[in-house]
Order: structure tokens, then sequence, then C-alpha cells
């Protein structure tokens, strides 16, 4: 699995941390936006969903900061490796749920997660 160069923007008022360094499930699983989906509700976004903020190159986290990074995208293989370390992953609940795959982007795709019971911890 490919690492992922970024730098984290820390809450409004500081400036921005030092450029790091981390494995793509590691990097999705602590700056993205898919930290509620992932942690709270144990769901992996669908690859388009997942490259559509991939290729954004930020998430503005507003006052609570956020991350940018070189816009990239993964391919099928990558994202199946990537579900695979996730789901296997002993440290977390997360699965796939294929019925918010048919949502066409990651607005819609996260908005749907409120309808979804959280992974019980």
């Amino acid at each position: 699995m490919n690492d992922v160069r970024f730098k984290r923007m820390p809450a409004m008022g500081a400036g921005e941390g030092p450029w790091e360094c981390a494995p793509l499930d590691e990097f999705i699983l602590s700056t993205l936006g898919f930290v509620y989906a992932l942690k709270y509700f144990g769901i992996i976004p669908p690859l388009h969903v997942l490259n559509e903020v991939l290729e954004s190159g930020c998430d503005d986290a507003g006052m609570d900061g956020g991350a940018r990074w070189k816009p990239f995208s993964v391919s099928k293989p990558e994202y199946e490796e990537l579900v695979e370390n996730l789901i296997t992953n002993p440290n977390h609940e997360i699965k796939e749920d294929r019925s918010l795959w048919g949502k066409t982007n990651y607005e819609k795709w996260q908005m749907s997660l409120l309808g979804k019971k959280p992974c019980a911890k």
C-alpha cells in the first residue's frame, strides 16, 4: 500500500503542521472526512466516493482543522487492498455497505450514513 504525504491543518488560528507520511489506510482513518464514517459507523466509502475526496487534495474541517495533500486517486486493485486492510484490522470494526454504493458523490454518500446504525463499541 502506498504512503500518502500530507500536512495537517490545525484548529483555527494555528499554523500548518509539518509534512507527515502515512500508509493510505492510516491516512484515511486519521485525517479525512471519512473518520466519522469509519470510526463511528464502521463503513468504508465506495471507490468513487473515496477518489472524489482524494482528488480534491484537501479536507477542510473548518474550525477543527483538516489536512491537505497532492491530489491523487487509487485504482481498483489499490482500493481492494485498502478494504481488506481495514476490514481485517482487529483494532477497528469496519465493513463494506454496498447499499450505499449507488450514491453518486461524497455528500450524498455521507448523508446516507445518517440512516445507518452506528457500530457498537
